[in-house]
């Protein structure tokens, strides 16, 4: 049971009213939808925040307690959202154009996002550094020799190595910084 599930279902316990009283209160006519839109709330309490003013008024409930409830429930969720991303990634480059590039014909239609992302091995991470480059630069220069239209302006690649690790190269494939999002910076392979 999440943690503002269970906080909100004490107090309704302590103010003696039902769930469906406390729907009806909230306004729905229709009790199903509004404990649909209950459990869509339970799930994930920072979307609705109309919703939980109108709690609070039913509730009576101290704004503090039930804001604390709200945190704690956006954290774990947070958490878990986090812990399903790493379990998801996948390493892979991804080709930044430079800003004069637009894309024609076909690729403007179905290739653009297709021909910018190169999908690598996840073994990739457990290569010595030596085998890793070699691998980035042969898979780098692939992707220049097949979208030459794309590279006739420039660009840069990130190279998303691990979860939260991204490294920046330049169309030469050197090492030109994190992007903003990552620290620390790595400046060699």
């Amino acid at each position: 049971m999440s943690i503002i599930k269970s906080y909100i279902y004490s107090r309704i316990r302590e103010v003696g009213i039902s769930q469906t009283q406390l729907v009806a209160q909230l306004g729905y006519r229709n009790i199903n939808k509004g404990l649909q839109r209950l459990g869509c709330y339970f799930s994930d309490p920072t979307d609705n925040l109309g919703f939980q003013d109108r709690l609070l008024s039913i509730l009576g409930e101290d704004e503090g307690k039930f804001r604390l409830a709200i945190d704690q429930q956006a954290k774990a969720l947070n958490k878990r959202r986090e812990e399903m991303d790493r379990l998801a990634f996948r390493p892979h480059l991804r080709f930044n154009p430079a800003k004069k590039f637009k894309p024609q014909g076909l690729m403007a239609r179905w290739g653009f996002h297709t021909a910018r992302v190169i999908k690598l091995p996840m073994e990739l991470a457990n290569l010595s550094k030596d085998d890793e480059h070699r691998m980035i630069v042969a898979a780098c220069r692939a992707h220049q020799d097949e979208y030459q239209e794309m590279w006739a302006e420039g660009g840069t690649f990130d190279y998303y190595r691990i979860y939260g690790e991204v490294i920046q190269l330049d169309q030469n494939l050197q090492v030109i910084g994190p992007t903003e999002k990552v620290t620390p910076m790595i400046t060699q392979w």
